[in-house]
């Protein structure tokens, strides 16, 4: 796995399958998937467990690169581990994430309860997996000792029987129990070892051979936009689930007729997820209290808006306009990388790239935030001194409407701007206003605004 590559979210594999992948080909690409799992599972823990092998490939992961220009389907680690959770009975009640440290804990106590069963009951009780498990192979040696008597003992039921724990259930139920405890323990506590083969094994190749592309990209986009709009709307869960998709629309055009059904018995097409952007767009422009940051445009522009704005700029810009906003640019740039600012906030909206600067002394600098390849960005033509304890409620307000409040210092951006806006930073503030400063940070922290 590339290392600036990370997981965004799992996918069950029967869905993919159902809805990217014709029917007559669907067991044999899900059998070959499971075949390779198992073979990490041996690879890893010296193990082909037959009956969780399947247990254990029900999804595939998707991880994305930093730049959001690749994608990768993997064997599911995070699965794994939460599988594994269930099956020693050690998930995690509060439904909350957990370390390793702590995790590794709870299997340890998990294993030591496995080790104390003594009896069918007692293991159907505390651990109904491990006991479906005894349960079901002891059927199979069943059937393959009737095979044997037919057949003779192949190499084939050898094998079987191998997977099905021959030696453990034949040796008695205190062996069976001592067979599960080493495996287990094994799968539980030297778990990284799987995880460096799934990051070490992608599906791409194989995926594109044999799913439909298309279908597939409606798929794992419609799978973002559902984990981002059940999830709290904040930066992170922009940057992981919101912008790739909306970049991925904007970038890669489809057939607007292919269609998929999702979880939700709902039709999915290119054009219904670009509308779903927008309708986000509109509900983050509205509701600014779920946001991380909080300077957002009244209206939102989409990307096609965006990029003609920006090709027009640029086409209109002269070389001496450039150097002149590449000057200005920077000369803010440095200015806030060199003052004692406190805590720098991003907008999660980044096609509008604002930021606001919060200072000890209870005042908050909103500006237009300057990038070094896109020079327009140093045209905005003010900056907003506002209050830390009324940062929240300002920041909601377009432009014409803080030139107009009492609260809110303009300065518009000349030569004479930083020195103009130092003689209100460098003040110390009262007591009570670097509180508010605190106060601020806390809560955007917290989220609690």
């Amino acid at each position: 796995m590339k290392k600036q590559e990370k997981p965004i979210v799992s996918i069950n594999l029967d869905y993919i399958l159902r809805e990217c992948c014709p029917e007559k080909t669907r067991d044999e690409v899900k059998n070959y998937l499971i075949e390779q799992n198992r073979e990490m599972l041996h690879q890893a823990f010296g193990y082909q467990k037959r009956n969780h092998s399947d247990y254990f490939a029900c999804y595939l992961t998707l991880y994305k690169s930093d730049d959001n220009t690749s994608y990768s389907l993997r064997s599911s680690y995070s699965e794994f581990v939460n599988r594994l959770t269930i099956i020693l009975n050690c998930q995690n009640p509060e439904n909350l994430p957990i370390i390793n440290s702590l995790l590794d804990v709870r299997f340890a106590n998990s294993l030591e309860e496995l080790k104390r069963v003594k009896t069918e009951e007692e293991l159907k009780e505390k651990f109904p997996h491990i006991y479906d498990d005894f349960y079901r192979g002891r059927e199979k040696l069943r059937e393959l000792e009737e095979r044997k008597t037919k057949e003779g003992n192949t190499a084939e039921i050898k094998e079987l029987e191998h997977q099905y724990y021959a030696w453990g259930i034949r040796k008695g139920f205190k062996n069976f129990i001592t067979t599960q405890v080493k495996m287990y323990e094994r799968y539980a506590l030297e778990r990284e070892k799987y995880k460096e083969l799934v990051l070490d094994n992608d599906y791409n190749e194989f995926i594109r051979e044999n799913l439909d592309q298309e279908r597939l990209f409606l798929l794992v986009n419609n799978t973002l936009l559902n984990t981002f709009e059940s999830s709290a709307y904040n930066r992170k869960t922009m940057e992981a689930y919101f912008h790739p998709v909306e970049l991925s629309l904007a970038y890669y055009k489809i057939n607007p007729a292919i269609t998929i059904i999702d979880d939700n018995d709902q039709e999915v097409s290119y054009n219904s997820l670009k509308q779903r952007i927008k309708d986000i767009r509109q509900n983050i422009g509205l509701t600014t209290n779920l946001l991380e940051w909080v300077l957002v445009p009244e209206k939102p522009l989409d990307l096609d808006t965006v990029k003609a704005q920006k090709k027009a700029r640029s086409q209109k810009m002269t070389p001496s306009r450039y150097k002149e906003l590449q000057r200005r640019g920077m000369m803010r740039q440095q200015f806030y990388e060199r003052s004692n600012c406190q805590r720098k906030l991003q907008g999660v909206l980044k096609d509008h790239g604002y930021a606001a600067y919060i200072f000890p002394n209870g005042q908050v600098m909103l500006d237009r935030e300057y990038n070094e390849t896109a020079v327009s960005s140093a045209s905005g033509n003010a900056s907003f001194l506002v209050p830390a304890k009324d940062f929240l409620e300002l920041s909601k307000m377009d432009k014409q409407e803080l030139r107009s409040n009492p609260k809110v210092k303009a300065f518009n951006h000349n030569d004479t701007w930083e020195q103009r806006v130092s003689k209100y930073l460098d003040q110390q503030g009262t007591i009570e206003e670097q509180e508010e400063a605190k106060i601020l940070i806390k809560k955007i922290k917290e989220g609690k605004y």
